[in-house]
Order: structure tokens, then sequence, then C-alpha cells
């Protein structure tokens, strides 16, 4: 079941427009980057295919492929849901093990193939034959593969854990991408919190991404350093990778209900709400007889004036309002802005850490 559900969901992705959009967009920031002059990480003296611009790139894009498993991985998630199989799906005698890791790992694999297009588009654009030859060195596939598999990999098995869970457990898209929202914004708090010399260790184990942890182990190489020196696993990378691998692991066993179908489980009702539909329920058919009389009999006017067309318009712009301003989303992005804007106002952000006075200039910039 397992490698039966892995194959189907790679070859439903590998069908998908979207697959081959993803993996062009991916594949094109990488080579833009590597082949436009401008574009320099850390310094022009560094070199553009040197392993600290490698690793640059690749922990920026890893940021942004948060969104990508997102829309990959929980929508597979939910799809049942949304095409309404689960029915049918479950009412097969199948492993509900085999069943959701093989979807998962399907799922996973699918993103691990689209970001393999980030090193594969700044390999192919350092050998373009226009580009400065000063800014690059000699080609190193070791670099490209050390920050795959000892960053990325791990990176995106945490958030595909994560995310698979969370679509689980919520059912719902919105949920998910607003937690992906929470999750960055709490992870660039926290890194503005853990910014003090006496933070950074705690700061570049907590990051799931692992950006803080590359920018403190090479805080202080030397432009020759950065040019020269290879990828490896640090006392520091491997707990940071330990950690959030195993913090998936837990939280989809213990969120991903791996080992039960319980999506056909019908939901217990209180005697309030049993007694609330029963009374929507109550409606007969005569009284919709009467109900469909009056609607027959009255004197209706389909078209419209001027006297009425301000009314209708205040009234229709009072209804989407409402709709906005009440909308779980809306009101929970509220509640996310409003913190990130009070953490920020708050943060030590002048020089040798004096804080700056809430003044205009200073909110409409965090704004």
């Amino acid at each position: 079941m397992l490698n039966k559900m892995f194959i189907f969901e790679w070859r439903y992705f590998t069908k998908q427009p979207s697959f081959y959009i993803s993996l062009l967009i991916f594949f094109a920031v990488a080579f833009i980057t590597a082949t436009v002059d401008k574009i320099s990480m850390g310094g022009g003296n560094i070199l553009k295919n040197g392993p600290y611009s490698i690793m640059f790139i690749m922990l920026i894009m890893g940021l942004f492929s948060m969104f990508l498993v997102v829309n990959i991985v929980a929508s597979t998630a939910l799809r049942n849901q949304t095409g309404d199989m689960s029915e049918i799906i479950f009412s097969k005698p199948i492993n509900p093990t085999s069943y959701q890791l093989g979807r998962l790992l399907g799922s996973l694999a699918v993103v691990l193939t689209i970001f393999l297009a980030v090193p594969l588009g700044m390999l192919i654009g350092s050998l373009m034959p226009w580009v400065d030859a000063t800014r690059f060195g000699p080609v190193r596939i070791d670099v490209y593969l050390s920050g795959y598999f000892l960053y990325v990999l791990p990176t995106l098995f945490f958030l595909s854990c994560f995310f698979y869970a969370l679509a689980i457990r919520f059912k719902s898209m919105t949920s998910v991408y607003l937690m992906a929202i929470v999750v960055l914004i709490l992870n660039e708090i926290a890194g503005e919190f853990l910014n003090t010399p006496q933070s950074r260790s705690l700061a570049s184990l907590l990051d799931p991404f692992a950006v803080t942890t590359f920018f403190e182990i090479s805080r202080y190489w030397s432009i020759a350093e950065k040019n020269t020196t290879s990828i490896t696993i640090s006392d520091t990378l491997l707990i940071n990778r330990i950690l959030w691998i195993s913090l998936g692991v837990i939280i989809l066993a213990v969120f991903g209900r791996l080992n039960r179908l319980d999506s056909l489980a019908t939901t217990k009702l209180s005697k309030r709400q049993l007694r609330k539909n029963q009374k929507q329920t109550q409606l007969t058919n005569q009284d919709r007889k009467k109900q469909l009389e009056l609607a027959s009999t009255a004197n209706i006017d389909s078209k419209g004036t001027s006297e009425k067309v301000l009314p209708a318009f205040i009234t229709r712009m009072k209804f989407e309002f409402k709709t906005v301003i009440f909308n779980p989303g809306f009101m929970i992005l509220g509640i996310i802005t409003s913190i990130i804007l009070l953490v920020s106002s708050t943060l030590p952000q002048g020089m040798f850490g004096t804080p700056f006075l809430p003044l205009t200039q200073t909110m409409v910039d965090m704004i």
C-alpha cells in the first residue's frame, strides 16, 4: 500500500501544470541570481558559486519553499475531503498507516524534486558563457549536495510532517496557510529576541530553517573561507537537524492520525444542537406551500430605480464589510499584525541596544 500510494502521488503531481510551473520558477530564480552580476551574496569579493553564496541562496529559497510544502503536502492530506472521495476510499480494507505515509512521502518527494531546481539553476548559471569568470571559482558538486542534504532536506521533511498533520487535524487549507504565516512571524520574532551574543547558540538551535544556524557557523569566516570552506556538519547543525526531524516525527505521530481512518467518524452532537436541528427541520409541507403562494401573489418590482440603487448599494456594502471583518482568517491576521507591531516597537533596534522611541518615521517603517 505504501509503495502504491507513493507512486500514485508522484504520478498525480507530475501530470499537473503546477508542478512544472513551480519547477521553472525555482530554476529561474536560482539561474538569474547566479548570472546577474549586480546580485551579490555577502559582498563583491565572495565568489558567486562559492560555498557561502550557494548556501545563502538555498537557505533563502528554503524559506519560500514552505508555501510550496503547504500547496502540495497539505492539499494531499485534504484531497479526499475536498473531492468527496473519503466514503469510497475508506470503505476499502486498507492499512491506514501505509496509506497516509505513502501519500505523505509521495508529496514530499515531489517537493524535494522541485527544490532540486535551485542547485541545478545555480550550477547551470555558473557555466554560462556571458558571466564574468572572475566572479566564479571552480565547480564543486560537493557543496551543492552538502547544502541540499544537510540543510534543505531536513527542513522540508519537518515542514511536510508539520503541515500534513495540521491539515489532517483541522481539515482546512485556510488554517494551514495561516499557520505558515505564523511560523514565519514567530521565526522572525525569535531571531530578533535571541540576537544577543549570549543567545545566539540557542537561536541557532531553534531555527527550523537552519538559516540562523548557518550564519552562526559562518559568522567569523574570512572572505577566503567563504569561498573555499566545505559545507560540513558541525555539532550545532547536528543538534538542530536531529531536533527538528524528531519534532516533525512526533507531531506527525500525535496529530497525523496515521493509525486510524476517522475521517468518516460521525460527530457526536450535543442535546442543544439536536434540538436546534429539529427546530430547523420542522417546516412542514403546508408551511412551504403557504410561502410559495405568498411569493407568487406578491407584487415584486424587478426594475431598479434611482431611489432604490443607493439603499441597495449601502446594504450590499455593509454585508460585504461584515463578511470580511468577522471572517476568522481576517481576525487572526489582524491579531498577528498587532503582535508584530507591538513586539517590533519594544525590541532594541538602535545602536548598542538602545530602543527607538515610537516616532512617526519609526512606526511607518515598521508598518
